[in-house]
């Protein structure tokens, strides 16, 4: 029985390669024997793994830490941003700036919020997006 990381990248092999179900399922059924890769062991899925490599696939290379791609990764907003999706959201809901204070006393412990960091920032961000859900009835008090 192969393990699920095997079998995942065959899948994804098949579709990025573009194979229709007859082509893939005529290559395991000529190599191995089989007509499914569920039916594969760990050897005959890195043998198959290598096939499709050599017909053209190439995997991503993956952040072992978040387990996303490398590519298309977008650096973490910075302070000036948070700011402004702050004053978005303090604009949408017709609140004072006195309000997104009193947040930042009680969320992030410090007198007022230019004394905030990147992370409590994200954290004010994040209660106001957690408000605006629960305000629409997506979230249980």
């Amino acid at each position: 029985m192969p393990t699920s990381a095997n079998l995942a990248k065959i899948h994804i092999a098949k579709k990025e390669l573009g194979l229709s179900d007859e082509d893939y399922r005529g290559i395991l059924a000529y190599h191995f024997q089989v007509d499914s890769a569920a039916k594969l062991n760990d050897r005959q899925c890195v043998v198959m793994i290598n096939h499709l490599k050599s017909k053209g696939w190439k995997p991503k290379s993956r952040d072992k830490k978040r387990g996303k791609p490398f590519a298309g990764t977008r650096p973490a907003p910075g302070r000036a941003a948070l700011l402004a999706k702050i004053e978005a959201q303090l604009t949408v809901r017709q609140l004072p700036w006195s309000y997104a204070a009193s947040m930042a006393k009680r969320i992030c412990k410090v007198d007022a919020l230019e004394f905030c960091d990147v992370e409590g920032l994200r954290k004010i961000v994040a209660a106001f997006a957690y408000d605006a859900k629960r305000r629409k009835g997506l979230v249980q008090k």
